[in-house]
């Protein structure tokens, strides 16, 4: 398969506000989003700056717990960096999803841990007992927290090629101390 090659079209106002957009939609409510459209075009400006010249990092994140079915802790970013980072993968994001096996319950709406298990359970009825050799015990609980940064970033660049889109993939796994962030948009990735 071809890397993805970064071509500049994250590099655009277009890009910029349809990323906002994206993120901001049904959150119209949220004091954060309010704060953020106070100074809109400036703050939208900065962020293509910021793209442009590969400036941004990452602020630090605040810890957030929810509770939809169960208890999960994630890593709150501030709006500009969630704009940023939408605004870097928009023109790449369905050829980063297709790289990305249909299957997996982290990219796929309304699919979880237990949707893995369904498949796998599935893939092993359809097997035959000596095509599988193995059983495999997992416990996929608190996967995204122990994620190898250096694994990371080996499978990333086997998918996008260097250049500024990487870099920026890269700033965000160095930015949490181990694993990879819940809550943002590339932890899909």
């Amino acid at each position: 398969m071809r890397k993805i090659k970064e071509k500049g079209i994250a590099h655009t106002r277009k890009n910029v506000k349809q990323a906002y957009e994206n993120y901001s939609k049904r959150k119209e409510k949220r004091f954060t989003i309010q704060e953020f459209e106070k100074n809109l075009e400036d703050n939208l400006n900065q962020v293509l700056d910021d793209l442009i010249t590969e400036s941004w990092f990452p602020s630090p994140y605040a810890k957030k717990v929810i509770f939809e079915k169960k208890r999960r802790v994630l890593a709150k970013a501030p709006v500009y960096d969630h704009v940023i980072e939408a605004a870097a993968i928009l023109p790449y994001e369905k050829q980063l999803y297709d790289y990305i096996v249909w299957q997996s319950p982290a990219v796929r709406p309304h699919l979880g841990t237990h949707a893995l298990f369904r498949f796998i359970k599935n893939d092993l009825y359809k097997s035959s007992q000596s095509d599988c050799y193995y059983n495999l015990s997992i416990d996929a609980h608190h996967y995204f927290p122990t994620m190898d940064h250096e694994i990371e970033k080996h499978s990333l660049s086997q998918k996008i090629a260097e250049g500024p889109l990487l870099r920026l993939l890269f700033k965000i796994i160095d930015s949490y101390p181990c694993g990879s962030p819940m809550g943002i948009k590339v932890s899909q990735i």
